[in-house]
């Protein structure tokens, strides 16, 4: 028999992060040329290679049984993904199930041996009573054994009761005083939007983040966040200079583009990472991947620009931001005063952030958001928006709607809003003939901005869209259904219905509001957060949930594995709008 513990990701099999300083063709190249005994740890990926050639040795030294366990969760109660032998086990041994073993399993009074074992039955078998009140059949042995444990007057026994049985207590939620909550949340608050989805995403998460501002220690590492940075400063500058005219868009040619976000990237990497830039060789594979992705996000960019009449207006938009935190740029960047928003509890909220690029009509006021992310997938979902989980974009939009921005005549009219992504998406076809030529517009239009669209105004994005010989967009997430048929008292057809799977686009009532429901939310959420509100009730959509990310599990006293979260279902879209329509007509 042999017993295999840990069977999760990441110990099975064993990933090794790349070492900083040695990375691995450098360990490879030293141990080449260092002689016995000298050689260093091969790098990570050999490393990879061992640890599937061990875990293999395992898994097969049984001879007539064979026991894989995992744990649910870690040490701080983090959830913990099932390793990927796993399932493949469970299809060659015939499909079995996995079983699960409670902690009442092994705490059962057969096991009892100690005093430790006695308290927790007896603990276990309280519990049970007071959550369901089902009688079992160790009932009665454990009521004996509760008397026994009450009326011991052992100094050891005592003690050790009065340290776990004050664990059967209901477990309070957290909740601020009145007068705390008034201390810390004045009638009037300041924060960005981000804040604000914290808190749709977990109360208790946004509290220790934002009002005790805790930090994990800060790590020096290039990590996806710097990497990110760094992609958004490139971007910025290679508008700057379509907006300083010193490059034509959408008109300039390939090799045009390539030279500015060549001497972007360059620029980019000597501002945020020069010490790295200077020093560390590996960092010039950075800087050519960098050019290599954005590139194609770029060339994406420009063709979809050339299909209708939208011109980048704006890079790196603030609002609400102090002068002190708008950097000086040529051309100057555009600064827009705090979105303030009144809740129905009395209160204000200013709203301050940056939006990545405003691109607008050409010679006219309609508008439309760009948020770069830095993720191969990004969509906007109407149901995140409903429970406060995807306020941004929204949001954004009601910036330029409501905020009008120095020598125009009055505020812009926004029309779309999209995540750009800023990763590439890795397939591989099952048939090597439906490769996709690289090049061509079919490649460039796999990962379409996803987001909010105006169907009123599609024209602006696509102009060969007429809604009823072209009813779709190659370069957006824009369809409608076929047009009714011309009759003799209405010869012109009509353009068909929007289509419900694959769409970005709602008609235009539906987009006021949505942009009138995320001011909505936004409020709601101010006023609960000023009223104390900060239990932790982590949302749950599937298996994605704010726990997984969390830094703050070592403090937060809810259970990942067995706590109750907020779940978040998916909805159509017909349904969130029609929930939307009736809170905001009640708000």
């Amino acid at each position: 028999m042999a017993l295999i513990l840990g069977a999760v990701e990441s110990r099975f099999p064993l990933v090794r992060p790349e070492d900083p300083l040695l990375a691995d063709h450098q360990r490879a190249a030293f141990n080449r040329h260092a002689g016995d005994g000298r050689m260093i740890d091969p790098g990570a990926d050999e490393q990879l290679l061992e640890a599937r050639f061990f875990d293999y040795v395992a898994f097969t030294r049984a001879h007539e049984r064979l026991i894989v366990s995992r744990p649910l969760a870690d040490g701080q109660g983090k959830e913990l993904t099932v390793s990927q032998y796993v399932a493949r086990l469970a299809v060659l041994c015939g499909n079995i199930a996995p079983r699960r073993i409670d902690s009442d399993e092994l705490c059962a009074l057969d096991h009892v041996a100690t005093l430790d074992d006695t308290l927790t039955a007896v603990l276990l078998w309280a519990r049970r009573q007071t959550r369901h009140g089902a009688p079992a059949e160790d009932d009665a042995t454990c009521a004996a054994l509760y008397q026994w444990l009450a009326s011991n007057r052992d100094p050891h026994v005592q003690q050790a009761m009065a340290e776990v049985w004050p664990a059967l207590a209901p477990q309070i939620a957290p909740h601020l005083a009145a007068a705390v909550s008034e201390r810390l949340y004045a009638r009037e608050l300041r924060m960005s939007v981000s804040q604000l989805e914290k808190y749709g995403a977990c109360p208790l998460q946004h509290f220790f983040c934002y009002t005790l501002g805790l930090q994990d220690r800060p790590r020096l590492e290039l990590d996806v966040l710097n990497l990110g940075t760094l992609y958004h400063r490139i971007l910025e500058r290679v508008f700057d200079q379509v907006l300083a005219k010193k490059l034509p868009w959408p008109e300039c040619v390939p090799a045009q583009l390539a030279a500015v976000l060549a001497q972007a990237v360059e620029d980019s990497a000597k501002e945020l990472h020069a010490e790295l830039a200077g020093t560390t060789p590996e960092y010039a594979k950075v800087c050519t991947r960098a050019a290599r992705v954005l590139g194609v996000v770029l060339e994406a960019q420009r063709r979809a620009a050339q299909a209708g009449c939208l011109r980048p207006w704006a890079t790196e938009l603030t609002f609400g931001l102090k002068p002190d935190e708008t950097k000086l740029a040529d051309p100057p960047k555009v600064t827009l005063p705090t979105l303030l928003i009144a809740t129905p509890g009395g209160r204000q909220v200013r709203l301050n952030g940056k939006i990545d690029r405003v691109d607008v009509e050409d010679g006219g006021q309609h508008a439309a958001v760009i948020d770069y992310k830095s993720a191969a997938h990004k969509t906007f979902e109407l149901y995140e928006l409903y429970h406060g989980l995807a306020l941004q974009l929204p949001i954004y939009l009601l910036v330029l709607q409501q905020l009008r921005p120095k020598g125009r005549a009055e505020a812009l009219a926004p029309m779309a809003a999209f995540f750009v992504p800023l990763a590439q998406k890795r397939s591989t076809p099952d048939d090597l003939s439906d490769l996709i030529e690289p090049g061509t517009d079919a490649f460039y239009q796999q990962s379409p901005p996803r987001g909010l669209i105006d169907a009123a105004h599609i024209g602006l994005l696509d102009a060969a869209i007429d809604d009823i010989a072209v009813r779709s967009s190659a370069w957006y997430k824009y369809k409608r259904n076929a047009p009714e048929k011309a009759t003799k008292k209405n010869p012109n057809p009509v353009p068909g219905p929007l289509s419900k799977s694959g769409n970005d686009a709602v008609a235009a009532d539906n987009f006021a509001l949505v942009v009138r429901f995320a001011q909505h939310k936004a409020a709601a959420l101010v006023d609960a957060m000023a009223q104390g509100q900060i239990a932790p009730q982590p949302y749950k959509d599937r298996q994605r949930t704010p726990c997984a990310w969390c830094e703050f599990a070592a403090v937060c006293p809810f259970d990942r594995i067995a706590g109750a979260y907020r779940q978040v279902g998916k909805s159509s879209r017909d349904e969130v709008l029609a929930a939307m329509r009736e809170e905001v007509g009640h708000g």
